[in-house]
C-alpha cells in the first residue's frame, strides 16, 4: 500500500512559510472593506448585498413567467 506522504511533494520549511505568509496576505486584505478608496460599513455591504438579490430575483421571475406563462404573485 503506498503512503500519502510517498506520493505527495515534499513541503520543506520554506514552503510552508510561503504558503502561511500568502494566506496571512490575503486574509489581511479580504477583512479591509474599501470601494473606490473609500471604507465601507457593514450596512452599505448588507445594502448591497438586499440589491444584488433583488436584481436577480427579477432576472430569475422574468424566466419563470416565460417558461410557465403565469404572472404575478
Amino acid at each position: 500500500m503506498t503512503r500519502i506522504n510517498d506520493t505527495a511533494p515534499a513541503w520543506d520549511e520554506r514552503t510552508q512559510l510561503t504558503t502561511f505568509l500568502d494566506y496571512t496576505r490575503d486574509t489581511a486584505r479580504a477583512k479591509r472593506a474599501v470601494r473606490d478608496g473609500l471604507h465601507v460599513d457593514l450596512r452599505w455591504i448588507l445594502l448591497h448585498l438586499t440589491e444584488e438579490t433583488a436584481r436577480h430575483n427579477g432576472h430569475l421571475d422574468i424566466l419563470r413567467e416565460m417558461l410557465d406563462g403565469t404572472t404575478g404573485h
